[in-house]
């Protein structure tokens, strides 16, 4: 991934038939993810099929400012055969990002959130391949650091005060040195407790064609 500054503008994709209930959002959780999407293969260059898992913490540190720690693992099995030689690539990429937001409410529904983040990306990519009792290796590992500002703006609908389904969506607009994105996210979560709750994401970033799929598991406290 190529290190970007970004400015993000992010509009609230409105559902008319949801009522405005007071929906307020709680920073204060632990989040569990398992993702899936698509990543090229290093042998030959096609989409293939990634699974992540993501831990992120977040907390309210007062006076409207939220601090965030994630980290997140990509693995990638790639193999590849022809009749004379097999070819193999594991890709295994870690991400650490560390955030700093400072939100206020507009509505009791829309929440602007303005803040800074940095974050860390290594790749480690082990290459064999083999023909007949011949073996060669090859391993690449990179470290690549993104500070990012961003603008967002969020916004939360319940189908009802007290359902415990709630919806939310963002289109963000990120601008950076090598490439322009436009990211659509769009979310629901079931609160199975006032602590314990489901979440699903769908988000895809309109430049590429695999979207990512997000289930996980949140904590509140």
């Amino acid at each position: 991934m190529p290190s970007f500054k970004s400015a993000v503008l992010a509009a609230a994709v409105a559902l008319p038939t949801l009522s405005f209930a007071d929906s307020a959002i709680n920073y204060d959780y632990v989040q569990a993810s398992f993702a899936k999407s698509k990543l090229d293969s290093p042998s030959s260059g096609e989409p293939e099929k990634t699974t992540a898992t993501v831990l992120e913490l977040q907390k309210d540190l007062g006076y409207q400012v939220v601090a965030s720690v994630s980290a997140g693992f990509v693995e990638l099995k790639d193999r590849y055969e022809t009749d004379e030689a097999r070819y193999g690539a594991d890709v295994d990429q870690r991400t650490l990002r560390i955030a700093i937001d400072r939100y206020f409410q507009i509505t009791p529904t829309l929440h602007f959130i303005p803040g800074l983040s940095y974050s860390e990306i290594k790749s480690d990519v082990e290459t064999k391949f083999q023909r007949t009792d011949v073996n060669f290796f090859f391993s690449e590992s990179t470290v690549t650091y993104t500070d990012s500002s961003a603008l967002n703006l969020e916004t939360r609908y319940r189908l009802s005060e007290y359902s415990p389904l709630e919806l939310s969506g963002t289109v963000s607009y990120a601008t950076g040195e090598e490439e322009d994105s436009i990211i659509v996210d769009l979310s629901a979560e079931l609160n199975i407790s006032d602590i314990l709750s489901g979440r699903f994401s769908y988000q895809k970033d309109i430049e590429h064609s695999a979207p990512t799929y997000v289930y996980g598991i949140r904590v509140y406290f």
